[in-house]
């Protein structure tokens, strides 16, 4: 950081001497888009020194936590590390649940999201691979072999050089449609509730219709998401 900023500096005093007529406040902001850390204000540290681990953002979603941590400690593989990192605030129930399964736990004063995942990120050194999820996302089997295998396909074996990947979520506006049409479903959920689109909002059935929500979590989907 220090010697960024050294650059930094000198990179404004040759621009003050190049272009004396121009402002360098115009150039240059007072916010230096570094990747900001902070002292953990709660650090349970259950690490292994895995070489993978879960950061779970959680915090916020207390009605979510029995049935998405009970989700994720049935599927999460025995090599990823898991975190749970709260932004802002600590949380007792999150303690507890850490420690019954071996999990560590991370707090920061700020809520700052970006604050809170970059502090945890540095306190797991031996970490190179990791998982992000959020307090509301509810993984299901294979979700993390899965998502593994299809990053170092991407890898390997596409034009690409991926910096992350992403699973779409199917109970959503943009990504019901493309998960119906590659499980050829797309007729079915037509006749059962309306034609498909990419599109938001409480006025399409995939997010306004629990009917719809079951049938996308069991229905037509129980082999994709079970």
């Amino acid at each position: 950081m220090v010697y960024i900023r050294r650059f930094i500096k000198k990179i404004r005093r040759f621009i003050r001497e190049q272009f004396p007529t121009l402002r360098s406040r115009y150039i240059w902001t007072k916010s230096i888009p570094f990747a900001s850390f902070a002292k953990p204000t709660f650090f349970y540290n259950c690490s292994g020194n895995r070489d993978t681990c879960c950061f779970v953002l959680a915090g916020y979603k207390e009605y979510l936590w029995d049935i998405v941590f009970n989700r994720l400690k049935h599927f999460v593989p025995e090599n990823v590390e898991v975190c749970i990192v709260s932004s802002g605030l600590f949380s007792e129930k999150l303690y507890k649940i850490t420690k019954e399964n071996h999990w560590s736990y991370l707090c920061t004063k700020r809520n700052s999201v970006t604050l809170a995942l970059n502090t945890a990120i540095r306190a797991f050194p031996a970490v190179q691979n990791i998982y992000k999820v959020d307090e509301d996302i509810f993984v299901t089997r294979n979700f993390f072999t899965k998502l593994r295998e299809c990053y170092e396909r991407c890898e390997q074996d596409s034009d690409y050089f991926p910096a992350f990947v992403a699973p779409l979520i199917p109970l959503n506006g943009y990504g019901h449609l493309r998960i119906l049409k590659h499980l050829g479903l797309v007729n079915e959920y037509t006749s059962l509730f309306e034609r498909p689109r990419y599109t938001t909002g409480l006025t399409t059935m995939i997010e306004s219709s629990s009917e719809s929500a079951k049938y996308i979590w069991g229905g037509g989907f129980r082999t994709l998401m079970y």
